[in-house]
């Protein structure tokens, strides 16, 4: 229990602890340890300490004086100006004869804080991205025998949780942040990233009395970004019984559309404010190059000589759905007063920035485009200059006039930074790769910044990269970001080795400092762990295998630790890393059959040695339970991979044969059981939705067109915000039964999207009461295109087919009356046909009353249709009388030639 009152010069916690009879310490038994401090900012240090001590060592009673009663033992928290900005020492100290303390100090109330954690580490506390690990001793240790002094080799050390996944924080409460803050800070990371697309909610600002667009934050249902899909249900998924809410994503997505900016905003607040109070500095990205990310209506309230009016061709993957683009030319009156209105906004809303990051990209990029005949004539002749004297600049090079137009936003956000009072303000400019480096240290202002993202994770090791880092750190700044774990081919598994030498690549090329790019928290323990390690004086020549040990003593009993040190160091650097969260599909690269083959040998080793450690702790059986996740993946997918390509050479039954070895279910059941050991965490619910959504219809797809699963199509609504970044276009509803059904809508139909939830009981067990909640409507007409699920979402290189294989096949049309209660009051047409094979052609008048018997009564009308020929089937209803509808459709394979 902590009592509090008034907050004398001296703060003094006393902590009571507790010796077994005849244990010889420094700390004697029944001998009450003091942890003293006199400086308030400490407080809050003091505190923590205190927490981890009891925790370890059972007190439950803890004292608080006004003054400084005199104490045998004591531990002694205090600032020290003769250090380093984050140096620290622990130092034990005999003051006289039988009264001793230790002494924990630093510059800064930061360095403290980094003081107090190496400490509990000395004691054996484990602190790690994901979790942490507390030894429950009561029993003291010995701390006379603590000596610490430690610094850091950079200045700067973030970590970089990316917008956009449900596998990471954009999925998060501020529960998660919390926690994610926490455990950077325990690992001595200073500093914490952000970056928001142009379209998230996060951040908005008013210019001329209109107020920037806002897009979703993205959930399963509503808000989309790149990798995320639409769902009606997660828990009805595979693993879905990890999830407690239909729609997975954080609180602030699910409020209303209306107060989706003030929930989003609240939220951040709270992260930049508890990460400040931690000691972090605070890194604040947002794009600012491409069209989503300035609002025409906003651009359009300049005059004329302060924008700039293009044609490009439109690019709806970063918001541009149109082919006209405005934007503003920075460097006016009328363009810096846009720019200053965004910064006192942002600056209003998060005050803590320290670091402003404008993000431009290489590909999507509006002002990267702009070509030298669309420059302002004012830029003109500043880029003719430039031409003179710099002979390798070419006016007709777009991507020279186009990094030169960009260089304007940076000049003028660095004016008006400093202009506001605001010169304290760090300003970098983020992009992709590293070659953009070049041209822009030539552009843009000195005292900007660079932050690279190297795209393919090699830039410290392939020399051309390395070289241009070291020569632009020559000029200014330079922070690398490295990442954990990649979005396009490598998002699951074990996390990427760390670089090697670490902090000697980042000494070589300013010493700036370095950041971490990642979406997942488990299983990227290690590279966390490894990367502080390297990032500190005392431990920056740590290898792998050091940081494996280290983390092994803590994780498993004494006579397994060098076994389970060896399985770490094994699986970092041959573990399975695969996945991929960027596109409608989970895997874009097929996996060879060598890969596969050496994947299985290097994981058969480590599981040997798992299962020869006689500790059975939830980090083995997580270890061991993904182990068998990733093998049964493997072999799934190669399965399907041999299918599709027996397909392809039109042998049906050896595809066939290949299909049944497939158990992609029981895969993603494995996963959620291995993600549930530790207590799963929301990256990992992502990742079950992700595979859910993403790899389990490719196989589906394929098992369709070979006559071995229903197709099955749901038509109700989807949601097309065009506010988004990277969208993906793909709805998938599970009915209550878990059938798994293509959603569409009026994007893919036509017609209008209607419903008629409140007809149906909840208790209603019925599948086609399910379906018929919602539907598609038409006065005219509209038309489904029947054909397997994935086949317009797979990868090139997996690409599905789009057709069903020859055979006897039954069509289910489903419907239900939910307006007219009387016949013909209604009244349609179907015309069932398939473009590759004219023999099918069959017509029906539709009365759904004269079908069903009454309103809101579901109906299904069956028709058998024979497939002569490799074909898609599609479905073309026209109104007579009233209008025609549908609310779901399946296919289902009586006998094909596959069987």
């Amino acid at each position: 229990m902590i009592q509090t009152g008034k907050f004398e010069k001296t703060l003094m916690i006393c902590t009571l602890l507790l010796l077994l009879p005849g244990v010889h310490t420094l700390f004697c038994q029944s001998q009450t340890v003091m942890v003293e401090t006199d400086n308030r900012l400490l407080k809050p240090v003091a505190l923590e300490l205190v927490n981890y001590l009891e925790r370890m060592y059972g007190v439950d009673q803890i004292k608080y004086s006004d003054g400084i009663p005199r104490q045998k033992y004591t531990i002694v928290l205090q600032l020290n100006k003769t250090l380093t900005t984050e140096e620290y020492r622990v130092q034990p100290e005999t003051i006289e004869e039988e009264s001793k303390r230790v002494v924990i100090s630093g510059k800064t109330p930061r360095a403290v804080r980094y003081a107090i954690y190496h400490f509990l580490q000395e004691l054996g506390c484990g602190f790690y991205l994901s979790d942490e690990i507390v030894p429950d001793k009561k029993k003291i240790d010995d701390l006379s025998n603590i000596t610490i002094h430690d610094k850091p080799m950079t200045p700067n050390r973030i970590v970089f949780n990316w917008h956009n996944f449900l596998s990471g924080c954009s999925s998060w409460d501020f529960a998660e942040w919390q926690h994610y803050i926490d455990q950077a800070v325990k690992m001595r990371y200073n500093g914490l990233m952000t970056h928001f697309y142009a379209n998230n909610p996060s951040f908005t600002y008013s210019h001329n009395g209109i107020a920037k667009v806002a897009g979703f934050l993205p959930n399963t249902k509503t808000g989309r970004s790149y990798g995320t899909q639409q769902v009606n249900d997660v828990t009805r998924l595979y693993g879905g019984d990890l999830f407690d809410d239909p729609v997975f994503g954080s609180t602030a997505s699910k409020v209303p559309d209306d107060e989706r900016v003030e929930a989003a905003q609240k939220l951040m607040k709270k992260v930049y404010s508890y990460a400040e109070s931690k000691s972090m500095n605070i890194w604040m990205g947002y794009d600012v190059d491409y069209a989503l990310a300035n609002t025409p209506e906003i651009v359009a309230t300049l005059p004329e000589d302060a924008k700039i009016t293009i044609t490009r061709k439109p690019d709806k993957y970063f918001g541009m759905a149109d082919s006209i683009i405005t934007l503003p030319i920075p460097d006016t009156p009328e363009g810096t007063a846009y720019y200053r209105s965004q910064l006192d906004d942002l600056f209003s809303l998060y005050p803590e920035i320290d670091n402003l990051v404008l993000q431009t990209r290489s590909s999507g990029s509006a002002f990267l485009t702009l070509k030298y005949d669309e420059l302002p004539v004012h830029w003109k002749n500043e880029f003719d200059r430039l031409c003179r004297n710099h002979s390798m600049l070419d006016k007709t090079n777009q991507e020279h006039t186009g990094r030169f137009a960009t260089s304007k936003i940076y000049k003028v956000v660095r004016h008006v930074l400093n202009e506001s009072g605001r010169q304290n303000i760090q300003l970098w400019a983020g992009s992709w790769r590293c070659t953009w480096m070049e041209l822009a240290d030539l552009f843009y202002p000195k005292e900007v910044g660079f932050i690279p993202l190297d795209y393919n994770t090699d830039y410290f090791t392939v020399p051309e990269k390395y070289t241009i880092l070291k020569k632009v750190s020559l000029n200014r700044k330079v922070l690398p970001i490295i990442w954990a774990h990649h979005d396009d081919w490598e998002h699951i598994g074990a996390p990427y080795a760390p670089y090697e030498r670490l902090a000697t690549k980042v000494k070589e090329i300013g010493n700036t400092g370095v950041g971490i790019i990642h979406w997942t928290t488990r299983p990227l323990d290690i590279f966390f762990k490894n990367t502080e390690h390297q990032l500190w004086k005392n431990s920056q020549h740590f290898s792998i295998q050091n940081t494996a040990a280290s983390m092994a003593r803590r994780m498993v009993a004494g006579p397994d630790t060098a076994q389970f040190a060896d399985y770490i160091t094994n699986w970092i650097h041959q573990g399975h890393r695969f996945g991929r969260e960027t596109r409608t599909y989970f895997i874009n690269r097929p996996i060879q059959k060598t890969e596969l083959d050496s994947a299985l040998q290097h994981s058969g080793e480590r599981i040997r040695i798992l299962k020869n450690m006689t500790d059975k702790n939830d980090f083995i059986q997580y270890h061991l339970a993904m182990e068998h996740f990733c093998n049964a993946f493997y072999r799934d997918q190669v399965n399907y991979q041999d299918a599709l390509n027996s397909y392809n050479d039109h042998n049906y039954d050896s595809a066939v044969q290949f299909l049944r070895k497939c158990k992609p279910q029981s895969v993603i059941k494995r996963y959620a059981r291995a993600v549930a050991i530790n207590g799963v965490t929301k990256g990992e619910q992502g990742m079950i939705i992700e595979m859910n959504l993403g790899w389990l219809p490719m196989i589906y797809s394929l098992e369709q067109t070979l006559g071995l699963k229903a197709i099955r199509y749901n038509l109700g609504y989807t949601h097309y915000p065009n506010l988004g970044v990277g969208l993906l276009y793909t709805n998938y509803f599970i009915d209550r039964k878990g059938g798994f059904w293509r959603n569409m809508g009026e994007r893919e139909c036509g017609g209008e999207y209607f419903t008629n939830a409140n007809a149906f009981s909840d208790t209603c067990n019925s599948v086609y009461s399910d379906i018929c909640q919602s539907g598609i409507s038409s006065s005219t007409s509209f038309l489904v295109q029947l054909q397997p699920i994935g086949s317009d979402i797979s990868p090139r290189e997996l690409k599905n087919p789009a057709y069903m294989v020859p055979g006897r096949y039954r069509l289910g049309l489903i419907f239900n009356e939910h307006r007219h209660s009387r016949r013909s009051q209604r009244i349609f047409t179907v015309h069932i046909l398939s473009k590759e094979d004219p023999s099918v052609r069959i017509s029906d008048t539709i009365d759904i009353i004269a079908l069903s018997g009454g309103k809101n009564i579901p109906v299904c009308k069956t028709y058998d249709i024979e497939l002569k020929k490799t074909a898609a089937v599609q479905i073309y209803l026209t109104a007579r009388k009233d209008s025609c509808l549908l609310n779901g459709v399946w296919l289902k394979p009586l006998s094909t030639k596959t069987e």
